[in-house]
């Protein structure tokens, strides 16, 4: 795991997920900071792996990202839930409207996280257009590149973009002189 590109994305997800578990069994007592707290956690996984992107497979990557976004969109209405006052005659109408709201909402919400997502990977594969380039120039010792999270974008990018176009990328020169 700590060998993969993705590694300090995998972890981030990873840490998010447990702290939202604990999270949300835990805290009962306190419903405001829960609230804040499980609408905290998806928020920043939906992050770090939209900007982290390529991070999966990119149809595997718009899914999750579109997943991660209806559980914001939920933890967006348990916020509502939390800190809206509402007089107790009308409470059974709040409640009854924030349930129509997940079950109209929810799939709105999926489908905007996974349009962002593929948004967001096109954007990030833009280097892909300057691979050749990149290799051609890595071949005569002349490639210059600011960081190695530069290098790792490209790369990621270059296996998932090529691979759907049947080209088989050679990283040696590029990963050598790097």
């Amino acid at each position: 795991l700590t060998a993969s590109p993705v590694a300090a994305t995998a972890l981030k997800v990873t840490a998010l997920k447990i702290i939202m578990i604990v999270v949300s069994t835990c805290l009962d007592d306190f419903r405001k900071p829960q609230a804040v707290m499980m609408f905290i956690c998806p928020v920043l996984t939906a992050w770090f792996q939209i900007r982290s992107s390529p991070y999966l497979r990119p149809w595997l990557n718009h899914i999750w990202s579109g997943l991660w976004f209806g559980l914001v969109y939920t933890t967006a209405l348990l916020l509502t839930l939390n800190y809206h006052e509402v007089p107790a005659e009308h409470s059974y109408a709040f409640r009854k409207s924030m349930t129509w709201g997940v079950l109209y909402g929810i799939f709105p919400a999926v489908l905007l996280g996974m349009a962002v997502s593929h948004y967001a990977y096109k954007w990030a594969c833009k280097p892909l257009k300057q691979y050749e380039q990149a290799r051609q120039a890595a071949a005569r010792g002349e490639l210059q590149v600011e960081s190695a999270a530069v290098m790792k974008r490209i790369y990621r990018c270059a296996m998932f973009g090529i691979a759907r176009h049947n080209m088989v990328p050679s990283f040696s020169a590029v990963c050598s002189s790097a």
